[in-house]
């Protein structure tokens, strides 16, 4: 009969190399700076089509290779995130702030 402690130790070595190779395509992921078409549509979780629309209408900041279109992760990441929708305190200080500065005198 094998001892039980080796069992739980070869599990745990399997489990942990398991665990590795599932973080591994992350990390692949995270470090990858420049994306195309098919990666940024799956990392965005849109259509191609709606990217070509996008793009189209420069509204999304891209660059172009010959026929291939590429995107700056950094600068999509920007992007998105400048798509925030304002709380409505966030709108009422803005509306304060403006009606403070431009008052009647």
């Amino acid at each position: 009969m094998e001892n039980p402690f080796e069992i739980i130790l070869e599990r745990l070595d399997r489990i942990e190399t398991l665990l590795l190779k599932i973080q591994e395509p992350q990390r692949e992921a995270d470090t990858k700076r420049v994306m195309n078409m098919n990666s940024l549509s799956e990392y965005l979780g849109i259509s191609k089509h709606t990217l070509y629309r996008l793009t189209s209408t420069r509204e999304i900041p891209h660059s172009k290779r010959g026929n291939r279109i590429l995107f700056d992760k950094q600068l999509i990441d920007e992007w998105a995130l400048g798509q925030r929708i304002k709380t409505r305190e966030e709108l009422e200080e803005e509306v304060n702030a403006y009606l403070f500065k431009n008052r009647i005198k």
